[in-house]
């Protein structure tokens, strides 16, 4: 029930971010009100997976926020995570994680190839990376959309085991 629920949350949280840039409070902080709530109907073990899946999830956006003071990722992208993690537990909610940065990761890379602005998207990544990157430069992306399908796609695999295996 509650994969279900995170589905529904990535997927309203994936479009709102798309069209506005934002991803409201009233979806984060409400979903993971609502996944809490939910949790104790899977017994005491759900429960605890809940709120380990909120605390494990939700600390790498947090840790990723803090210490880019916002600039590499958005508050409402953190506490998506946490409702996510709340409703998908730690292991599927750090695999959807991890998915979606990936997704990000390509989408940068595939936009940029395109443009014509890889070479200089890696070299202002390098130069960041050092800490002598310009704070103007940076590309911003929306994660709404890639946290969407890369729960998505952790939720399909959950469902179909053998999905994978046809590729």
């Amino acid at each position: 029930m509650l994969s279900l629920f995170a589905l529904v949350l990535a997927l309203v949280a994936g479009v709102l971010d798309a069209r506005g840039g934002k991803i409201p409070n009233w979806l984060t902080l409400g979903g993971l009100a609502v996944a809490l709530a939910l949790s104790p109907l899977g017994g005491s073990q759900g429960a605890a997976l809940s709120f380990a899946g909120m605390i494990f999830v939700g600390f790498v956006p947090c840790l990723l926020f803090f210490l880019t003071r916002g600039a590499a990722i958005g508050g409402g992208d953190v506490k998506l995570w946490a409702a996510l993690g709340a409703c998908l537990g730690p292991d599927l909610g750090l695999a959807a994680l991890l998915w979606s940065l990936a997704i990000l990761l390509l989408y940068a890379l595939f936009r940029a190839a395109a443009r014509g602005s890889l070479f200089r998207l890696l070299a202002q990544t390098a130069r960041h990376t050092i800490g002598r990157g310009d704070p103007a430069s940076v590309t911003t992306l929306r994660f709404g959309p890639a946290i969407a399908l890369g729960t998505c796609l952790v939720l399909l695999v959950e469902k179909f085991p053998a999905l994978p295996l046809l590729f």
